[in-house]
């Protein structure tokens, strides 16, 4: 992935012009490569420090849930890894508890597993919206799980923040 540290803007806007790459978020990727999660992933990598995680919309728009990414890359910090940098010129960052099997690595960038993006867009994303239940029902549909998968998740924690709202709108999204 090339970005506008590797390259000056101007010869990547020309390689784009030349054919010779192709944007994938705010980087770009050699023409020959595929398009895929994996890509993605790696175009967010430099948005996000190793001890970070991509999540909702920017995991969302990893996993080819939605057509581009947010404005402003959604990262994580698990609470056991100290990480203090908390927001910053181009993402936006919270700390969160993560389970075992909420994140898959992908090109050596953690992202939340599709399942926990799903959950996380319907339970805490600020301005939800029908995007982002397309989202949900995308994920849902390309990652084969269903909304008492999502109860499940959310049926883990006890008090947990926005359960009720989360459990509206998945319920408004997923069948049965």
């Amino acid at each position: 992935m090339l970005h506008a540290d590797d390259l000056p803007e101007p010869e990547l806007i020309a390689a784009l012009l030349d054919g010779e790459v192709f944007a994938v978020g705010s980087g770009f990727g050699p023409v020959d490569a595929v398009d895929s999660p994996s890509l993605r992933a790696a175009a967010l990598a430099h948005a996000a420090a190793p001890r970070l995680v991509v999540e909702r919309r920017s995991a969302a728009w990893v996993w080819g849930a939605r057509d581009a990414p947010p404005p402003v890359a959604q990262l994580c910090s698990p609470a056991d890894a100290r990480y203090r940098r908390i927001g910053g010129a181009g993402s936006a960052t919270r700390e969160v508890v993560l389970r075992h099997g909420d994140t898959v690595v992908l090109a050596g960038t953690t992202v939340t597993a599709p399942l926990r993006t799903a959950v996380d867009l319907a339970r805490v994303e600020p301005g939800y919206g029908p995007d982002d239940a397309e989202s949900i029902a995308r994920l849902a549909s390309t990652a084969r799980f269903g909304l008492e998968d999502c109860e499940r998740v959310l049926d883990r924690v006890r008090n947990l923040p926005g359960k009720r709202r989360a459990l509206l709108r998945l319920r408004a999204t997923l069948p049965g």
